[in-house]
């Protein structure tokens, strides 16, 4: 019914007069009015752009009023003009003649600059003002998020994990809180004191104080933001721009950026005055103070996403392999073959050097001799 009464042609208001001597409010067609016949369902679009919408002289209200198509020809002819000030509630209103003596004694021009200055300051503030806004929105979704975690904690209860021993431990890990600003998902993190570093596919990293929230967000690629890395005061990014950028902790400003992959740069790790990156069948080793590019590490048959340096060596894990690099030669050293497809993720410990896969695998092996230590398959996907 409403789509049927939407069709309905009307004329335009401002196409309409009341009827002489008419005593019921009856209205008839205005032949100097708009002539236009529309929609009943497009009559306030139509109307809010009307060309006879009635409308005042914006030079004086001692002007008659117009209509919305002869404004322009009015303006180009009114002599009228308002102070200048009228927006500090100047009520002049006159000549151009007569603007130029009121302006000699206006109280408003006297107080120009100071007028100027404090509208630039109030602009200034208003600005803050906004970002505080916005800050405030982030930390309210923030709680918001907390309160939920909190609430299902209380309603869940504890876990407990068992050992071949016989003995439990409390699990005692619990989500003390939520970051929230980006707007893709996060793919890497980085920390250094109080400071944590994130990287999104919405191009840009996050600086947050862990306990202020939201510090700054670092802008400068151009595509998705996939590996972050510390070394001294500096922070690494890698991204599928094919660049990596070099930002001081410090100042949290950009210092340099350096070109050389062909492809996305997957992963970053330092080790020593060495800065590598990984990408589709390629390591690249930088030097970390000149930013030159010093080796390419040969041997890589697929995707390098997974890169870490440990005491003298350089792991890096592709598909179903991973790689050890002597970091001095540049050689590889020794090759070992996980299960379970590409190598996503690795962690390196005085013991043992331990990797993640696409295929839900954890593969772990020992640090002194490489052989395998088991391989834990308690990981699942959900679709």
């Amino acid at each position: 019914v409403a789509d049927q009464v939407g069709e309905l042609s009307i004329h335009c208001c401002y196409g309409c007069r009341p009827k002489p001597d008419s005593t019921s409010g009856e209205y008839e067609v205005d032949p100097s009015g708009c002539p236009m016949i529309i929609k009943l369902a497009n009559r306030r679009e139509h109307e809010d752009n009307c060309d006879y919408t009635p409308v005042h002289c914006p030079n004086s209200s001692k002007c008659p009023m117009l209509l919305k198509k002869d404004l322009q020809e009015h303006l180009q002819q009114c002599y009228r003009v308002r102070c200048p000030h009228t927006k500090y509630n100047c009520t002049f209103e006159g000549s151009h003649d007569e603007l130029s003596a009121h302006l000699e004694t206006c109280n408003y021009e006297k107080l120009k600059g100071f007028l100027t200055h404090t509208d630039d300051h109030i602009q200034q503030l208003q600005g803050e003002l906004m970002k505080k806004d916005e800050e405030i929105k982030q930390l309210q979704y923030s709680l918001a998020e907390l309160s939920k975690r909190v609430e299902m904690l209380e309603k869940t209860p504890p876990s407990r994990l068992s050992t071949n021993e016989g003995v439990d431990f409390q699990h005692t890990f619990q989500c003390k809180g939520t970051f929230v600003g980006h707007k893709g998902p996060v793919w890497a993190l980085a920390s250094t004191g109080d400071l944590l570093f994130s990287g999104s596919s919405d191009n840009t990293i996050k600086v947050w104080d862990v306990s202020q929230y939201f510090v700054k967000t670092l802008s400068g690629h151009e595509n998705t933001v996939l590996a972050l890395c510390l070394h001294a005061d500096n922070l690494y990014s890698g991204s599928a721009d094919q660049t990596i950028k070099v930002w001081n902790i410090k100042t949290l400003k950009l210092m340099d950026t350096i070109k050389g992959h062909d492809n996305h740069v997957c992963t970053l790790a330092c080790s020593g005055d060495l800065l590598f990156s990984g990408s589709l069948k390629a390591i690249k080793a930088w030097d970390l103070h000149t930013h030159k590019l010093v080796s390419d590490l040969k041997g890589e048959n697929h995707w390098v996403r997974a890169l870490k340096a440990s005491g003298k060596f350089l792991y890096s894990g592709s598909y179903k392999t991973i790689k050890i690099w002597d970091v001095d030669t540049f050689e590889c050293v020794h090759i070992m073959e996980p299960h379970g497809g590409s190598v996503y993720s690795l962690a390196v410990t005085n013991q043992f050097i331990i990797c993640g896969t696409y295929e839900n695998h954890i593969n772990v092996w020992k640090v002194d001799d490489h052989q395998s230590a088991g391989t834990l398959e308690g990981y699942y996907t959900s679709c």
